[in-house]
Parts: C-alpha cells; sequence; structure tokens
C-alpha cells in the first residue's frame, strides 16, 4: 500500500511524479539502419585510426524543458535554438513525445514547434495558465494524449477548452479552481479515461455531471467538498474502476452508496469521516480489492468488519484507532498481501497476529507501540518481503538481532528506532535484506562500520 493517488493504466499519468509510457522502445527498423557518414580518417593520439562514425538512431526527447533550456542563453541563442530544433523535428531526427513548459508564455512557441505528428503528454503544472491559454491548447490543432495542468488558473472556461480535445485521453486539472460547471464540460468528451480534479470546488452538483460519463475508468475528484448525495451520484456511474474520493465528507451514508458501485476495484475514501460503521458499510462491496480508509476515526471495530472481506488484496488503516484487538482480526484475513497500519495503537501483542500470515507481503506497522518482542514475532513471518518499523522507539538490539535472522525480508526500516551498535552489526551479517533504513538510531562507530563494509550488498543502504 504505497500510493494513495490513482492506479497508472494506458496512457494515463496520476501524478506529477508520473507520465506516460517512453517511447524508447518503439524504435523503427528504418532508424535502426546505421548509415556511414564519408569523411576523412579519424585518428587518436597515438596515430591509431579510429573507426568511421555513424548516424546514431532517431531519438525521442522523453522531455522538452524550455525554461530549463532557455535560462542560460541570450534572445538570439534561444531563436537559434529554437529554429534548429524545429528543423530537425521536420527533418525526423527528433520525435518529441512529451513537451514539458513552465511558465504560460511558452505554450504558443513550444506548440508552434513541436505540435507535428502529435504528443503523448504536454505537460504545464503551476505555470499560471489561463483559459485564454486553455484555448490556444485547442486551436492549436495539436493532437494530445495526456493533459497534465495541474495547479494553474483555468476555472470552468479552462476546462471547457481543454474538454473539447477529442484527442485527449488523460487529463490533470487538480487545484484549478475549476467548479460544477467545468465537471460537465469535462463529463461530455467521450475520449477521456483517466481525469484527476483533485482540490477543486465541483461538490455534489459537479459529481452528479460526473456521473453521466461513459469513458473515464479512472477519477480523482479528492477535496472537493462532495457529501453523501455526490457519493450517491458517483456510486451510479458504472464505467468507473478507480475513484479516489479522499479529503470529502461522504460519511457513513456515503460509503454505503459506494459498496453498491460492482465495477469499482480501486477506491481511496481516505478522510471522510466513515466512522466504524462506515468502515462497516464498505466492508459490504463485493468488487473493491485495493481500499484507503485512512484518517477516518475507525477502531477495532471496524477494523473487525473490514478483515470478513476477503476479496481485498491491498488496505490502508493508517491513522486510525486500532490496537492489538482490531490486528488480531487482519491478521487473520488470508486474502491480504499489503496493509498499511502505520500511526495507530499496535502493540508487541498485535504484532504477534501478524507472525503467521501466509498471504501478506507488505506490513507497514511505523509509528506504532510495538517493541523487541514484536521484532521477534514478526521476524517469524515468512511470507513478508517488506516491513516498516519507523519510529517504534522501543525496538532495540534484541529486536534488531531477531529481524536480522530472518531469511525473507527484503526491505527493512528501522528508522527512528533504538538500535544500537549490536543490532547494526547482526543486521550487516544478514544477507537477504536489500534495502535498510536505519537513520536516527544510536548505531554507534562500530555498527556504522559494520554496514559500511558490506554496503555493495545492499541496493539501499540508508544510516
Amino acid at each position: 500500500m504505497r500510493h494513495t493517488s490513482l492506479p497508472t493504466g494506458g496512457h494515463a499519468s496520476t501524478g506529477e511524479t508520473q507520465g506516460a509510457p517512453s517511447d524508447h522502445a518503439r524504435t523503427d527498423a528504418t532508424s535502426q539502419r546505421e548509415v556511414a557518414t564519408p569523411q576523412r580518417p579519424r585518428m587518436n593520439r597515438n596515430g591509431v585510426e579510429l573507426p568511421v562514425p555513424v548516424r546514431p538512431p532517431q531519438r525521442h526527447f522523453d522531455d522538452v524543458a524550455w525554461s530549463h533550456a532557455a535560462a542560460y542563453m541570450d534572445r538570439d541563442t534561444r531563436a537559434a535554438f529554437r529554429l534548429a530544433s524545429k528543423g530537425a523535428a521536420a527533418n525526423g531526427a527528433i520525435a518529441v513525445r512529451h513537451i514539458r513548459i513552465t511558465h504560460a508564455s511558452e505554450v504558443t512557441t513550444a506548440l508552434s514547434t513541436f505540435s507535428k505528428g502529435g504528443l503523448d503528454t504536454f505537460k504545464a503544472a503551476r505555470c499560471e495558465l489561463t483559459a485564454a491559454d486553455a484555448r490556444l491548447l485547442r486551436t492549436s490543432g495539436a493532437s494530445i494524449r495526456t493533459l497534465e495542468l495541474n495547479g494553474n488558473r483555468l476555472g470552468d472556461l479552462g476546462a471547457a477548452e481543454v474538454s473539447a480535445m477529442t484527442s485527449a485521453q488523460s487529463l490533470l486539472l487538480r487545484r484549478n479552481g475549476v467548479g460544477p460547471t467545468g465537471a460537465r464540460h469535462v463529463a461530455s468528451n467521450a475520449t477521456l479515461n483517466s481525469v484527476e480534479l483533485g482540490q477543486n470546488q465541483i461538490g455534489d452538483l459537479g459529481a452528479l455531471f460526473l456521473r453521466s460519463s461513459t469513458s473515464i475508468h479512472s477519477l480523482d475528484v479528492s477535496e472537493n467538498g462532495i457529501g453523501s448525495e455526490g457519493a450517491k451520484h458517483l456510486a451510479a456511474n458504472t464505467k468507473l474502476r478507480a475513484l479516489n474520493l479522499s479529503g470529502n465528507a461522504v460519511g457513513a451514508q456515503g460509503a454505503a452508496h459506494l459498496a453498491t458501485n460492482e465495477s469499482l476495484r480501486w477506491l481511496n475514501a481516505g478522510s471522510n469521516q466513515l466512522g466504524d460503521l462506515g468502515a462497516q458499510l464498505l466492508a459490504a462491496s463485493y468488487s473493491i480489492s485495493t481500499l484507503f480508509v485512512q484518517d477516518n476515526a475507525i477502531s477495532d471495530l471496524g477494523a473487525q468488519h473490514i478483515a470478513r472481506q476477503e476479496r481485498l488484496r491491498s488496505l490502508d488503516l493508517s491513522y486510525n484507532q486500532i490496537t492489538a484487538n482490531g490486528a488480531r482480526h487482519l491478521g487473520r484475513n488470508t486474502s491480504l498481501a499489503e496493509l498499511n497500519l502505520a500511526c495507530n495503537r499496535v502493540s508487541a501483542d498485535g504484532a504477534r497476529h501478524f507472525s503467521a500470515s501466509t498471504t501478506m507481503t507488505w506490513l507497514d506497522l511505523s509509528m506504532n507501540d510495538v517493541d523487541s518482542e514484536g521484532a521477534r514475532y514478526l521476524a517469524l513471518n515468512i511470507a513478508i518481503t517488506a516491513l516498516n518499523l519507523y519510529g517504534n522507539a522501543r525496538i532495540a538490539d534484541a529486536g534488531a538481532r531477531h529481524l536480522a535472522q530472518s531469511t525473507t525480508l527484503r526491505q527493512l526500516n528501522l528508522g527512528s528506532c533504538s538500535v544500537g551498535s549490536d543490532g547494526a552489526r547482526a543486521l550487516a551479517a544478514n544477507t537477504s535484506i536489500k534495502c535498510l533504513d536505519l537513520r536516527m538510531n544510536p548505531i554507534g562507530q562500530d555498527g556504522r562500520e559494520a554496514l559500511e563494509s558490506v554496503r555493495e550488498r545492499f541496493d539501499s543502504l540508508l544510516l
């Protein structure tokens, strides 16, 4: 349960750290042929003739950042750069698929230079774009599959402009002042399959408009002032596969509506005032396999209801009120592969209930009350490969020694615990752990040297 943003699919981008698929693999046969360029033989300083250079294969520029390129150029140099790039693109030497700009003034130049042949991604996040800039995008004639326009000032008018671009399959409009009218325009686009409208103001009315979309499969409407009525509207859309409703106020009644949707596979209902009743109602879903219900005042009772759901593969219950009793129920679940219980009240006794799980491979118990005895129980598990125990200050050398005996752990986070030099040396002797975080521990010079001496064995070692 590592990500709370929408899952990627097709060419959709789900956040600013995730983009459209690279085209490096799509090099055609013609571009792979190397054509020799006749010229005078080249010699090295020892008089040995060097190989004749060849024409490189066609390159795909993953990212064209205009302002970064232009920041250190005077006006004439920038003009020459644009002209050379335009000519190269026209001659087929550069196949631009992804463009990123950092200021609204660069929209026209970027589109006029690189719009030929279509774009996979046009990224202009936090560029102060307005509805007028969105109109330039629409009228440019460019065929763009992913529009990443987060953090601008498009409003409803700008949302209407970009929604009219029928080439778009993915549209990212977080923090753009979009209201219900903008949501209506987005819903009218029949080619969009992934939409991010987080941190806008679409409300329940906007949710009503989005209910009618027949193409959107992945939708982010987090932090949009949506209540139980809006959840009811969205639950009626049977095309949705992934829905991010975090940071709204759908409550237990909204949870009941969402549980009736049989197409949803991925749901983030974090920070929605669900409580134990909302958790119980969501647990009635027969389709959801990935569920985020973090920060919802869910106690052991709610955890017990959710634990009965045997279709869940990934569950996030972080920032709730779960103790050892809730962990006991969750530990009995035979379908969960990933479980996030960060920032709860799980003790060593709670950790004990995960020692026998045969399906769980990823477990986050950071910022709980697990001690060295709890670490001993967790070390007995033979299925878990990734374990996060960050911030459990009562895990000391004894706990580290127990974990060091595991032969199945691959990733271990013991940051901000109380592991000393003895524990560090024990972990240095483990040959299965490839990613280890021991930051903010009193491991001393001896412990540090022991781990540094085997650093090459780790993919990641943080001390």
